[in-house]
């Protein structure tokens, strides 16, 4: 009877003890009764308010990211609209620098040529440049940006039948003067042995293409008949310094030859001789040079070949 009594004992406590939900359940609720009391904040109204506070800047930095991303989109469309706007200016700037002329990249002082610190292109000075160019200009490439060089000066298709006018203008942008005093056409000379020019067909060329790009009527003739008339009178170009303007001297006619004679029946003299007019410094004007050497005629360039093959 007593071991009966005991297990209803076991029993009846068993069913008094609280779950472990309910036991738990009891805890919280005592914390939050001590800390009510205590005057401490309730901890899951502070977790409320730190989870609120999260939400509402998590919710401001996609607004700003937002608001970035539209300005990043303005941005790139105003750039766009610049990068147009520039590539139309740089086009404009291009179309007005080939329709300006007189606009170099030298300047010509005592009858020297001073090469402009922007420019590209060398001066050819020694033997050596005058080989460097020749070997640069079988590169496409280079002879195209030559090209392009010389056109913001002269303009393409700008001088068209005026050729002659383009090369005088040119020559002392290609070569120093004081160079071609040791070149001839063929490499003779009366006592001393010159650099052969026409053997540098690269560089002839070049200067032709160039001459070309602003008259589309220049022959490669003309080319080489004005480089060999350079080279002729190279000594009287390096002398006509301090402003001093050629002027091609008209050939007295043989005794016994009548007027009508052609320069072939007179025969060729033996040197180019050239006048010197003075003038100021301020009044020497390539473009006017080129003007009176337009006026020689082909025919006599031929014969002045002729007759340099004859002194060989």
């Amino acid at each position: 009877m007593s071991g009966k009594k005991k297990e209803k004992k076991v029993e009846k406590n068993e069913q008094n003890e609280p779950s472990p939900e309910a036991l738990f359940l009891s805890i919280r609720e005592q914390q939050v009764n001590r800390a009510s009391f205590s005057g401490q904040p309730n901890p899951e109204a502070q977790s409320d308010q730190m989870l609120s506070k999260m939400i509402t800047m998590l919710s401001e930095v996609l607004t700003n990211v937002t608001d970035m991303a539209i300005t990043v989109k303005h941005n790139k469309r105003m750039i766009s609209e610049l990068n147009v706007k520039a590539d139309a200016l740089g086009d404009k700037v291009n179309e007005i620098l080939e329709h300006i002329p007189n606009l170099a990249p030298e300047r010509h002082e005592h009858g020297r040529t001073i090469q402009h610190p922007g420019s590209k292109f060398q001066l050819v000075k020694s033997v050596e440049d005058l080989e460097a160019l020749n070997t640069k200009s079988c590169d496409p490439d280079f002879v195209q940006a030559t090209i392009s060089h010389f056109s913001r000066l002269h303009g393409k298709g700008r001088y068209v039948g005026e050729g002659l006018t383009v090369c005088h203008q040119l020559i002392n942008s290609f070569f120093d003067p004081t160079f071609l005093l040791s070149c001839s056409w063929t490499g003779a000379g009366r006592n001393v042995k010159k650099i052969p020019f026409q053997r540098y067909g690269n560089v002839i060329e070049l200067f032709f293409r160039v001459v070309l790009n602003s008259d589309p009527l220049f022959s490669k003739v003309q080319t080489e008949s004005f480089l060999h008339q350079c080279l002729r009178n190279a000594k009287q170009r390096v002398q006509n310094k301090g402003g001093k303007k050629p002027v091609s001297r008209k050939r007295k006619l043989i005794r016994g030859l009548p007027e009508s004679s052609t320069e072939e029946e007179r025969g060729a003299p033996e040197t180019d001789e050239e006048e010197e007019i003075g003038q100021s410094e301020d009044d020497y004007d390539i473009i006017d040079e080129a003007e009176e050497h337009e006026k020689s005629s082909e025919l006599s360039l031929k014969i002045e070949i002729l007759d340099e093959q004859v002194l060989d």
